[in-house]
């Protein structure tokens, strides 16, 4: 599911911890791992960037370490196309304020310009933290299956113990559909919809799946069902790329939990595309 995995490194008090959250990743998948850092390339950073990857091994010929500077978006966007990356592993800040949320920060643009899925961790640490819980946008897409796929994946590869597949339904939707099927129930209808999707994908006996149905807002509902239940991790679709800047002024969807981070997230994003 994914072979080459990238993390950005600045040479911050979180570097050791994101290049750990890096390593661990890649070794979850025996994947490749591409470094990035966008700056200067100098005998002082290389130093303590050697002296970090001695502490935590990882094998050299499998290690791929870029530096390029420029804008950090775009930087990290363009050397994980040219590296086909698969997953970009970054840190993400938790409740941004208004006027962040407008300007945009690095975590946010990242999310739609970089060509391939997301791993935002709310708080990136040296040492390995153990995920328990996972929820999963179960709602209708053109690439359902495929983020079932890969939730099923990464869930395993990290120890999921507990997933609910999370179905956002609208009051009003759900109506109509009543009124359309005089005897069929919509919830149930597409609690079978998920239901089939995930026939076959749970080849980890020691995870427990949920098929949850909730009504309320895209996003907004979904990032608080994941919070009710302390999940540590939410899998959602990526947004789309570009979405004009007033839009993103208005909180909705995807918006609202980059805005305010119920736990980490993993934006999907077909490699294909």
């Amino acid at each position: 599911m994914f072979q080459r995995v990238a993390t950005a490194l600045a040479f911050s008090p979180r570097l050791e911890a994101n290049l750990c959250e890096g390593i661990r990743v890649a070794q979850y998948f025996n994947a490749e791992l591409v470094l990035i850092h966008v700056g200067d390339q100098d005998a002082d950073k290389k130093r303590i960037l050697d002296g970090l990857l001695a502490d935590h091994s990882f094998p050299e010929n499998r290690l791929k370490i870029v530096w390029h500077k420029g804008d950090p978006v775009k930087v990290i966007s363009r050397a994980c196309k040219v590296h086909e990356v698969d997953l970009l592993v970054a840190g993400a800040v938790q409740n941004e304020n208004l006027l962040t949320y407008y300007l945009g920060s690095v975590a946010r643009d990242l999310c739609r310009e970089a060509p391939c899925s997301i791993l935002l961790l709310v708080n990136p640490a040296t040492e390995s933290v153990k995920f328990h819980t996972m929820v999963v946008d179960g709602k209708q897409h053109p690439e359902d299956k495929q983020l079932i796929k890969a939730a099923m994946a990464f869930g395993q590869a990290i120890g999921i113990k507990e997933s609910f597949f999370v179905e956002e339904l609208k009051p009003k939707a759900v109506k109509e559909l009543s009124n359309e099927a005089e005897e069929d129930d919509p919830i149930a209808m597409e609690n079978e919809r998920v239901s089939k999707m995930l026939d076959g994908m749970n080849d980890c006996r020691e995870m427990e799946i949920n098929n949850f149905p909730i009504f309320g807002q895209g996003g907004y509902t979904i990032s608080h069902f994941a919070q009710s239940k302390r999940a540590d991790l939410l899998v959602l679709h990526a947004p789309e790329k570009k979405q004009a800047r007033l839009n993103r002024f208005f909180t909705r969807g995807i918006e609202y939990v980059l805005t305010d981070l119920p736990t980490n997230l993993l934006l999907y994003k077909n490699h294909a595309e």
